[in-house]
């Protein structure tokens, strides 16, 4: 069994997974945000 120091020297390999999925969702919310706020633009 790995100790605690152990699993958190690296990062967990799905973390960049996660974090590109974080900034595609939040265009995304911004972009449906502005898309209701500013129909007539669309």
């Amino acid at each position: 069994m790995r100790s605690a120091a152990t699993v958190f020297e690296r990062p967990h390999p799905m973390s960049f997974d996660y974090i590109l999925g974080a900034i595609v969702t939040a265009g995304i919310l911004v972009y449906l945000t502005y898309a209701l706020i500013r129909p007539e633009r669309f």
